[in-house]
Order: C-alpha cells, then sequence, then structure tokens
C-alpha cells in the first residue's frame, strides 16, 4: 500500500504542470537580457514559457539568434529594449505587450503583439503569420525598414510605416485618425482585406490613392 501511494504521488507529479513564474528585469549589473545577475527572481532563458510573464523594467538588449515568447514578454513604459540582431519569435497563444520602445531586426509572430498608447516598434522585418493579431493603439508608432508582411489581423489605431513595400494577405484595418505610409508598393492577396476609414490617411509613394483600394 505504501509503495502503491508512492507510485500515485510519482505520477502525480509527473503529469501536473509547473506553476507559472513571474520575471523582473531590472539592468542591475548591465543592460544584457542574458545576464542572470539582471534577472528576479531567476534568469527565464531566450525561451519564454507558456503561461510565464517577463517585465522589462530598465533598458536593456538582446544579443543572442533567437528570443522565443511562448508566455508573455513586458516592455515597460519608458523602456527600450532592443535586438539588433537576431529573431524574436512570438509563438501562438503568446503576447508580446509593448509599452515602451522596441528596436528589433527581425520579428515574427504567429500570437499577438500589442503596440500601446504612445509606444514605438522600429523594426528591420516584421511577418504577421496566419492567426496573429496586430495592435498598434492609438498614438502609437509602428515602422518596418525592409518587409512588413501581414497574414493576420492588424489593427491600425496609431502610425504605421511601410519603408518599403506592405503585402497584406489577410486583413488590415485603418481605424479613424490613423496613418498608413508606404514608401514603395502595396502587395494585395486575391482574399485579402484592406478596410481604410474615411477619416484615416493613406499615403503610397508620397501620394493619397484613390479608394477603397480592393485587391
Amino acid at each position: 500500500m505504501k509503495y502503491f501511494g508512492f507510485v500515485l504521488l510519482t505520477l502525480i507529479s509527473f503529469f501536473t504542470p509547473a506553476a507559472a513564474a513571474e520575471y523582473v528585469f531590472s539592468a542591475t549589473e548591465d543592460a544584457f537580457y542574458e545576464n542572470p545577475a539582471n534577472w528576479s527572481p531567476a534568469y527565464p532563458g531566450d525561451t519564454l514559457r507558456a503561461g510565464d510573464r517577463a517585465v522589462l523594467l530598465s533598458h536593456g538588449a538582446f544579443g543572442g539568434r533567437r528570443l522565443v515568447i511562448q508566455g508573455v514578454l513586458e516592455i515597460a513604459s519608458g523602456v527600450t529594449f532592443h535586438m539588433p540582431g537576431g529573431m524574436l519569435q512570438i509563438e501562438a497563444g503568446a503576447l508580446l505587450d509593448n509599452h515602451g520602445t522596441l528596436l528589433a531586426d527581425q520579428v515574427s509572430n504567429a500570437g499577438r503583439l500589442f503596440n500601446r498608447m504612445a509606444s514605438a516598434a522600429s523594426l528591420k522585418s516584421y511577418e504577421a503569420r496566419s492567426g496573429a493579431y496586430t495592435l498598434n493603439s492609438r498614438g502609437a508608432s509602428f515602422q518596418s525598414a525592409a518587409s512588413l508582411i501581414n497574414g493576420g489581423r492588424f489593427d491600425n489605431y496609431g502610425s504605421c510605416l511601410a519603408a518599403l513595400d506592405f503585402d497584406n494577405r489577410s486583413e488590415f484595418n485603418g481605424i479613424r485618425f490613423s496613418r498608413l505610409e508606404i514608401s514603395r508598393d502595396l502587395v494585395l492577396s486575391p482574399r485579402s482585406v484592406l478596410a481604410i476609414a474615411p477619416d484615416a490617411q493613406v499615403r503610397i509613394r508620397g501620394a493619397e490613392p484613390a479608394l477603397p483600394l480592393i485587391p
């Protein structure tokens, strides 16, 4: 009976999921994301597990090749997070919640990216995959220097700039008083949706196109 009880407790422990954890980055030693000394209570690693939450309270930089978000990564207001190289990967069900400034080379989003009010995201390339959601809030700025590909839903309340092409493969909504600026070409897939409110601004190659834009 004691042996059976031990086996049962072992099985329960094995199949019980690990409790969610919250991590805080404070840059107590330097500005490197990968430095465990900057984190409390521990370093979450370069893969933030599903259910876990990491909050960046100080300016930081990630120098690795890939940062994977399966849980929630929050950039606090007034904080700049810099990824000069590598890939920032937001997986399905995950959230990147930006209240500050995100500077990144490559971002792949299969989950959710929230660019909150008065925040800024300045990216070299951005791809939102099927099922992804991108929110650019009122007063926020979202910029892509190279490629901007939207394969999910993108709600733009603020300012969105595609320095080269904007490839819309799914649904883009330009909310009232928002601004969409495309420096080169707008590419619309046959089944894509580009909904622009009457009070929203759109400029392609410096000119205002005739609306509606239908793929």
